[in-house]
Protein backbone atom coordinates (compact mmCIF):
# COMPACT_ATOMS: atom_id res chain seq x y z
CA UNK A 1 0.00 0.00 0.00
CA UNK A 2 1.33 3.46 -0.92
CA UNK A 3 1.94 6.03 1.78
CA UNK A 4 -0.87 8.63 1.73
CA UNK A 5 -0.03 12.32 1.44
CA UNK A 6 -2.31 14.42 3.62
CA UNK A 7 -2.42 18.22 3.72
CA UNK A 8 -4.21 19.91 6.62
CA UNK A 9 -5.66 23.31 5.83
CA UNK A 10 -5.51 25.13 9.15
CA UNK A 11 -3.34 24.35 12.18
CA UNK A 12 -5.54 25.52 15.01
CA UNK A 13 -6.97 23.40 17.82
CA UNK A 14 -8.49 20.55 15.79
CA UNK A 15 -6.05 20.76 12.88
CA UNK A 16 -3.09 20.36 15.22
CA UNK A 17 -4.73 17.47 17.07
CA UNK A 18 -5.43 15.65 13.81
CA UNK A 19 -1.98 16.39 12.37
CA UNK A 20 -0.25 15.12 15.50
CA UNK A 21 -2.33 11.93 15.62
CA UNK A 22 -1.74 11.11 11.93
CA UNK A 23 1.99 11.87 12.17
CA UNK A 24 2.23 9.57 15.20
CA UNK A 25 1.12 6.41 13.38
CA UNK A 26 3.86 3.82 13.95
CA UNK A 27 3.61 2.15 10.54
CA UNK A 28 2.78 3.43 7.05
CA UNK A 29 2.94 6.90 8.58
CA UNK A 30 1.22 9.40 6.24
CA UNK A 31 3.19 12.31 4.81
CA UNK A 32 1.38 15.01 6.77
CA UNK A 33 1.87 18.74 6.23
CA UNK A 34 0.08 21.92 7.27
CA UNK A 35 -1.03 24.70 4.95
CA UNK A 36 -0.97 27.86 7.06
CA UNK A 37 -2.91 31.03 6.34
CA UNK A 38 0.02 33.43 5.73
CA UNK A 39 3.80 33.83 5.79
CA UNK A 40 3.73 35.46 9.23
CA UNK A 41 2.13 32.40 10.78
CA UNK A 42 4.58 30.16 8.91
CA UNK A 43 7.51 32.21 10.17
CA UNK A 44 6.23 31.84 13.72
CA UNK A 45 5.80 28.09 13.22
CA UNK A 46 9.32 27.68 11.82
CA UNK A 47 10.72 29.71 14.72
CA UNK A 48 9.34 27.12 17.11
CA UNK A 49 10.94 24.24 15.24
CA UNK A 50 8.01 23.29 13.01
CA UNK A 51 6.55 21.37 15.94
CA UNK A 52 3.15 21.03 17.53
CA UNK A 53 2.70 19.80 21.08
CA UNK A 54 -0.46 18.07 22.24
CA UNK A 55 -1.02 17.83 25.99
CA UNK A 56 -3.60 15.12 26.56
CA UNK A 57 -5.52 15.18 29.82
CA UNK A 58 -5.32 11.87 31.66
CA UNK A 59 -8.88 10.88 32.54
CA UNK A 60 -9.64 11.22 36.24
CA UNK A 61 -6.55 13.31 36.96
CA UNK A 62 -5.25 16.84 36.52
CA UNK A 63 -2.12 15.63 34.75
CA UNK A 64 -1.28 15.56 31.05
CA UNK A 65 0.73 13.32 28.75
CA UNK A 66 2.69 15.25 26.14
CA UNK A 67 3.25 14.40 22.47
CA UNK A 68 5.56 16.54 20.32
CA UNK A 69 5.59 16.07 16.55
CA UNK A 70 7.53 17.85 13.83
CA UNK A 71 5.21 18.48 10.89
CA UNK A 72 6.23 20.34 7.71
CA UNK A 73 4.23 23.42 6.75
CA UNK A 74 3.80 25.92 3.92
CA UNK A 75 1.91 29.19 3.73
CA UNK A 76 0.83 29.03 0.10
CA UNK A 77 0.19 26.51 -2.63
CA UNK A 78 2.50 23.51 -2.26
CA UNK A 79 4.88 23.63 -5.23
CA UNK A 80 7.67 21.42 -6.56
CA UNK A 81 10.25 23.63 -4.84
CA UNK A 82 8.66 22.82 -1.45
CA UNK A 83 9.80 19.20 -1.61
CA UNK A 84 12.65 18.34 0.72
CA UNK A 85 15.95 17.57 -0.97
CA UNK A 86 17.42 14.22 0.03
CA UNK A 87 20.95 15.60 0.43
CA UNK A 88 20.15 18.60 2.63
CA UNK A 89 16.82 17.73 4.24
CA UNK A 90 15.64 21.22 3.25
CA UNK A 91 13.39 22.47 0.49
CA UNK A 92 14.59 24.62 -2.37
CA UNK A 93 12.19 27.30 -1.17
CA UNK A 94 13.84 27.28 2.26
CA UNK A 95 17.33 27.51 0.71
CA UNK A 96 16.62 30.15 -1.92
CA UNK A 97 13.58 31.98 -0.61
CA UNK A 98 11.93 31.45 -3.99
CA UNK A 99 9.05 29.27 -5.10
CA UNK A 100 8.60 27.89 -8.58
CA UNK A 101 7.27 24.96 -10.57
CA UNK A 102 3.80 23.57 -11.02
CA UNK A 103 1.47 23.53 -8.05
CA UNK A 104 1.73 20.19 -6.30
CA UNK A 105 -1.42 18.12 -6.60
CA UNK A 106 -3.15 17.60 -3.29
CA UNK A 107 -4.28 14.00 -2.89
CA UNK A 108 -5.99 14.37 0.49
CA UNK A 109 -7.03 17.63 2.14
CA UNK A 110 -8.39 17.95 5.67
CA UNK A 111 -10.07 21.34 6.14
CA UNK A 112 -10.16 22.54 9.74
CA UNK A 113 -10.29 26.32 9.24
CA UNK A 114 -13.21 28.27 10.66
CA UNK A 115 -16.28 27.68 8.51
CA UNK A 116 -16.57 31.38 7.67
CA UNK A 117 -13.08 31.34 6.14
CA UNK A 118 -13.53 28.18 4.09
CA UNK A 119 -14.11 29.80 0.69
CA UNK A 120 -11.08 32.09 0.94
CA UNK A 121 -8.85 29.28 2.23
CA UNK A 122 -9.96 26.89 -0.51
CA UNK A 123 -9.55 29.54 -3.21
CA UNK A 124 -5.87 29.81 -2.28
CA UNK A 125 -5.23 26.09 -2.92
CA UNK A 126 -7.64 25.65 -5.84
CA UNK A 127 -4.91 25.01 -8.49
CA UNK A 128 -3.80 21.99 -6.46
CA UNK A 129 -7.28 20.43 -6.34
CA UNK A 130 -8.36 17.89 -8.97
CA UNK A 131 -11.50 15.75 -9.37
CA UNK A 132 -9.49 12.93 -7.75
CA UNK A 133 -8.66 14.94 -4.62
CA UNK A 134 -10.30 13.75 -1.42
CA UNK A 135 -11.50 16.65 0.77
CA UNK A 136 -12.59 16.14 4.36
CA UNK A 137 -14.44 19.06 5.94
CA UNK A 138 -13.89 18.77 9.69
CA UNK A 139 -15.45 21.95 11.07
CA UNK A 140 -18.05 23.33 13.42
CA UNK A 141 -21.23 24.51 11.83
CA UNK A 142 -22.97 23.45 8.64
CA UNK A 143 -23.03 24.78 5.10
CA UNK A 144 -19.41 24.80 3.91
CA UNK A 145 -19.94 21.87 1.53
CA UNK A 146 -22.87 23.53 -0.27
CA UNK A 147 -21.00 26.85 -0.53
CA UNK A 148 -17.89 25.18 -1.97
CA UNK A 149 -19.92 23.30 -4.57
CA UNK A 150 -21.80 26.43 -5.60
CA UNK A 151 -18.65 28.57 -5.80
CA UNK A 152 -16.08 26.20 -7.30
CA UNK A 153 -17.63 22.93 -8.47
CA UNK A 154 -21.20 23.38 -9.70
CA UNK A 155 -20.63 20.42 -12.06
CA UNK A 156 -20.92 17.27 -9.89
CA UNK A 157 -18.93 15.24 -12.42
CA UNK A 158 -15.86 17.48 -11.99
CA UNK A 159 -16.20 17.82 -8.23
CA UNK A 160 -13.54 16.47 -5.83
CA UNK A 161 -14.50 13.57 -3.58
CA UNK A 162 -15.99 15.00 -0.41
CA UNK A 163 -16.20 13.60 3.07
CA UNK A 164 -17.76 15.35 6.04
CA UNK A 165 -16.68 14.97 9.63
CA UNK A 166 -17.89 16.00 13.06
CA UNK A 167 -15.79 15.91 16.18
CA UNK A 168 -16.60 15.97 19.86
CA UNK A 169 -12.97 16.36 20.95
CA UNK A 170 -12.33 19.35 23.18
CA UNK A 171 -9.06 21.15 22.44
CA UNK A 172 -7.88 24.48 23.84
CA UNK A 173 -4.75 26.51 23.05
CA UNK A 174 -2.14 26.40 25.79
CA UNK A 175 -0.18 29.41 27.02
CA UNK A 176 2.88 27.98 25.28
CA UNK A 177 3.10 28.72 21.54
CA UNK A 178 2.03 25.89 19.22
CA UNK A 179 0.89 23.86 22.20
CA UNK A 180 -2.67 22.59 22.61
CA UNK A 181 -4.49 20.96 25.52
CA UNK A 182 -6.66 17.97 24.63
CA UNK A 183 -9.06 18.43 27.53
CA UNK A 184 -12.10 16.57 26.23
CA UNK A 185 -11.56 13.15 24.72
CA UNK A 186 -14.39 12.60 22.26
CA UNK A 187 -14.54 11.09 18.81
CA UNK A 188 -14.82 11.81 15.10
CA UNK A 189 -17.57 10.58 12.78
CA UNK A 190 -16.79 10.45 9.07
CA UNK A 191 -19.13 10.05 6.11
CA UNK A 192 -18.59 10.16 2.37
CA UNK A 193 -20.94 12.48 0.49
CA UNK A 194 -22.65 10.45 -2.27
CA UNK A 195 -22.08 11.74 -5.81
CA UNK A 196 -24.00 9.74 -8.39
CA UNK A 197 -22.51 11.79 -11.24
CA UNK A 198 -19.07 10.24 -10.62
CA UNK A 199 -20.37 6.73 -10.03
CA UNK A 200 -18.06 6.05 -7.09
CA UNK A 201 -19.14 3.75 -4.29
CA UNK A 202 -19.24 5.91 -1.13
CA UNK A 203 -17.29 3.16 0.64
CA UNK A 204 -14.38 3.81 -1.74
CA UNK A 205 -14.27 7.58 -1.37
CA UNK A 206 -11.10 8.70 0.37
CA UNK A 207 -10.27 5.14 1.42
CA UNK A 208 -6.63 5.90 2.28
CA UNK A 209 -7.56 9.04 4.19
CA UNK A 210 -10.31 7.29 6.14
CA UNK A 211 -8.04 4.33 6.87
CA UNK A 212 -5.40 6.69 8.29
CA UNK A 213 -7.96 8.23 10.64
CA UNK A 214 -9.19 4.81 11.72
CA UNK A 215 -5.65 3.61 12.47
CA UNK A 216 -5.07 6.41 15.01
CA UNK A 217 -7.17 4.39 17.45
CA UNK A 218 -7.96 6.14 20.71
CA UNK A 219 -6.06 9.29 19.69
CA UNK A 220 -8.91 10.37 17.39
CA UNK A 221 -11.49 7.63 18.04
CA UNK A 222 -12.75 7.82 14.45
CA UNK A 223 -15.65 5.86 13.01
CA UNK A 224 -17.37 5.72 9.62
CA UNK A 225 -21.15 6.07 9.30
CA UNK A 226 -23.60 6.29 6.41
CA UNK A 227 -24.28 9.80 5.19
CA UNK A 228 -28.07 9.41 5.36
CA UNK A 229 -29.59 9.42 7.85
CA UNK A 230 -26.87 8.56 10.41
CA UNK A 231 -24.36 11.30 9.70
CA UNK A 232 -26.98 13.97 9.08
CA UNK A 233 -28.62 13.21 12.43
CA UNK A 234 -25.25 13.23 14.22
CA UNK A 235 -24.37 16.51 12.50
CA UNK A 236 -27.62 18.10 13.63
CA UNK A 237 -27.12 16.83 17.18
CA UNK A 238 -23.71 18.48 17.26
CA UNK A 239 -25.16 21.66 15.76
CA UNK A 240 -27.90 21.81 18.41
CA UNK A 241 -25.30 21.52 21.19
CA UNK A 242 -23.18 24.23 19.57
CA UNK A 243 -26.23 26.45 19.03
CA UNK A 244 -26.87 26.42 22.78
CA UNK A 245 -23.43 26.28 24.36
CA UNK A 246 -21.31 28.40 22.03
CA UNK A 247 -23.32 31.65 21.91
CA UNK A 248 -24.34 31.55 25.58
CA UNK A 249 -20.78 31.00 26.80
CA UNK A 250 -19.53 33.70 24.42
CA UNK A 251 -22.12 36.25 25.49
CA UNK A 252 -21.78 35.60 29.22
CA UNK A 253 -18.04 34.80 29.04
CA UNK A 254 -18.43 31.65 31.09
CA UNK A 255 -17.32 28.04 31.16
CA UNK A 256 -19.67 25.50 29.62
CA UNK A 257 -20.93 24.27 32.98
CA UNK A 258 -21.76 27.79 34.13
CA UNK A 259 -24.50 28.02 31.49
CA UNK A 260 -26.72 26.10 33.92
CA UNK A 261 -26.26 28.87 36.51
CA UNK A 262 -28.08 31.34 34.25
CA UNK A 263 -31.48 32.20 35.67
CA UNK A 264 -33.10 31.58 32.27
CA UNK A 265 -31.03 28.55 31.28
CA UNK A 266 -34.03 26.23 30.84
CA UNK A 267 -35.87 28.86 28.81
CA UNK A 268 -32.90 29.46 26.50
CA UNK A 269 -32.17 25.79 25.96
CA UNK A 270 -35.75 24.76 25.26
CA UNK A 271 -36.42 27.61 22.81
CA UNK A 272 -33.18 27.14 20.87
CA UNK A 273 -33.62 23.37 20.63
CA UNK A 274 -37.30 23.53 19.67
CA UNK A 275 -36.62 25.91 16.78
CA UNK A 276 -33.70 23.79 15.57
CA UNK A 277 -35.68 20.53 15.69
CA UNK A 278 -38.50 22.02 13.64
CA UNK A 279 -36.29 23.35 10.86
CA UNK A 280 -34.13 20.20 10.72
CA UNK A 281 -37.21 18.01 10.37
CA UNK A 282 -38.44 20.18 7.51
CA UNK A 283 -35.03 20.07 5.87
CA UNK A 284 -34.81 16.29 6.09
CA UNK A 285 -38.16 15.96 4.36
CA UNK A 286 -37.35 18.52 1.65
CA UNK A 287 -33.83 17.28 0.83
CA UNK A 288 -34.58 13.57 0.35
CA UNK A 289 -36.96 11.52 -1.73
CA UNK A 290 -40.38 10.80 -0.23
CA UNK A 291 -39.56 7.08 -0.23
CA UNK A 292 -36.26 7.54 1.63
CA UNK A 293 -37.82 9.91 4.13
CA UNK A 294 -40.70 7.55 4.86
CA UNK A 295 -38.31 4.62 5.27
CA UNK A 296 -36.40 6.56 7.92
CA UNK A 297 -39.24 8.63 9.40
CA UNK A 298 -39.15 6.85 12.76
CA UNK A 299 -35.39 7.21 13.16
CA UNK A 300 -35.54 10.89 12.19
CA UNK A 301 -38.44 11.61 14.56
CA UNK A 302 -36.60 9.92 17.43
CA UNK A 303 -33.32 11.66 16.64
CA UNK A 304 -34.92 15.11 16.48
CA UNK A 305 -37.24 14.67 19.47
CA UNK A 306 -37.04 17.89 21.49
CA UNK A 307 -36.93 16.22 24.92
CA UNK A 308 -34.16 13.91 23.75
CA UNK A 309 -32.14 16.81 22.31
CA UNK A 310 -32.56 18.90 25.45
CA UNK A 311 -31.34 15.98 27.58
CA UNK A 312 -28.37 15.55 25.24
CA UNK A 313 -27.46 19.25 25.50
CA UNK A 314 -27.63 19.06 29.29
CA UNK A 315 -25.40 15.99 29.27
CA UNK A 316 -22.82 17.71 27.06
CA UNK A 317 -22.85 20.80 29.28
CA UNK A 318 -22.16 18.64 32.34
CA UNK A 319 -19.58 16.47 30.61
CA UNK A 320 -17.66 19.52 29.34
CA UNK A 321 -18.38 21.76 32.32
CA UNK A 322 -14.75 22.87 32.71
CA UNK A 323 -14.24 23.60 29.00
CA UNK A 324 -14.25 26.95 27.23
CA UNK A 325 -16.16 26.86 23.96
CA UNK A 326 -14.36 27.76 20.75
CA UNK A 327 -16.72 30.70 20.28
CA UNK A 328 -15.83 32.10 23.70
CA UNK A 329 -12.14 31.75 22.84
CA UNK A 330 -12.72 33.62 19.56
CA UNK A 331 -14.73 36.42 21.15
CA UNK A 332 -12.12 37.00 23.85
CA UNK A 333 -9.43 37.63 21.22
CA UNK A 334 -11.86 39.41 18.85
CA UNK A 335 -11.64 36.79 16.11
CA UNK A 336 -14.46 35.99 13.71
CA UNK A 337 -16.74 33.31 15.15
CA UNK A 338 -18.69 30.50 13.53
CA UNK A 339 -22.04 31.88 14.67
CA UNK A 340 -23.26 32.28 11.07
CA UNK A 341 -22.68 28.57 10.42
CA UNK A 342 -24.35 27.49 13.65
CA UNK A 343 -27.32 29.60 14.77
CA UNK A 344 -27.17 31.40 11.43
CA UNK A 345 -27.70 28.09 9.63
CA UNK A 346 -30.79 27.43 11.72
CA UNK A 347 -32.09 30.92 10.94
CA UNK A 348 -31.49 30.45 7.20
CA UNK A 349 -33.32 27.11 7.16
CA UNK A 350 -36.15 28.77 9.06
CA UNK A 351 -36.45 31.41 6.35
CA UNK A 352 -36.36 28.73 3.65
CA UNK A 353 -39.16 26.69 5.21
CA UNK A 354 -41.06 29.66 6.69
CA UNK A 355 -40.50 28.51 10.28
CA UNK A 356 -39.91 31.29 12.85
CA UNK A 357 -36.55 31.13 14.67
CA UNK A 358 -36.56 34.31 16.81
CA UNK A 359 -34.35 32.99 19.61
CA UNK A 360 -31.64 31.70 17.32
CA UNK A 361 -31.83 34.97 15.39
CA UNK A 362 -31.41 36.94 18.62
CA UNK A 363 -28.30 34.94 19.60
CA UNK A 364 -26.89 35.36 16.10
CA UNK A 365 -27.22 39.14 16.21
CA UNK A 366 -26.05 39.43 19.82
CA UNK A 367 -22.80 37.52 19.23
CA UNK A 368 -22.11 39.60 16.12
CA UNK A 369 -22.83 42.78 18.08
CA UNK A 370 -20.62 41.74 21.00
CA UNK A 371 -17.72 41.13 18.63
CA UNK A 372 -18.31 44.42 16.82
CA UNK A 373 -18.39 46.32 20.13
CA UNK A 374 -15.18 44.68 21.31
CA UNK A 375 -13.39 45.58 18.09
CA UNK A 376 -14.69 49.14 18.24
CA UNK A 377 -13.49 49.57 21.82
CA UNK A 378 -10.07 48.22 20.89
CA UNK A 379 -9.86 50.51 17.89
CA UNK A 380 -10.76 53.54 20.02
CA UNK A 381 -8.70 52.36 23.00
CA UNK A 382 -11.91 52.82 24.96
CA UNK A 383 -12.01 52.02 28.68
CA UNK A 384 -13.58 48.71 29.67
CA UNK A 385 -16.71 48.68 31.81
CA UNK A 386 -16.23 46.42 34.82
CA UNK A 387 -18.81 46.20 37.58
CA UNK A 388 -20.38 49.44 36.36
CA UNK A 389 -17.15 51.38 36.81
CA UNK A 390 -15.07 52.64 33.91
CA UNK A 391 -11.50 51.48 34.38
Amino acid sequence: MSIPKIHILGAGNIGSLVGSALASLPTATPNVSFILRNTERLRDYLQYGSQVTIKRLVVGTNSYTEVVREIPAVARLPRESDRKQQQTGRTISEMTGKSYGAAETIDNLVVTVKSGGTLAAMDAVLPSITPDTNILLLQNGVGSYDKLCQSFWPNPGMRPNFLLGITTHGVNPDLETWTFKHVGHGGIKLAAVPNEAKGIDPADIGAQLVNSFMRTGSALNAQVVDYFPDFMLAQYEKLVCNAVINPLTALFECYNGEVLALSSADFFINRIVTEAARVFTAHFQASTSPELFEANRGMIATGLNVDRLVAMVMDVINTTKDNRSSMLQDVLILKDTEISSINGHIVNLGKLYKIPTPHNRMLLEMVKSKLALGRDRTKRLAPVVNGGVLL
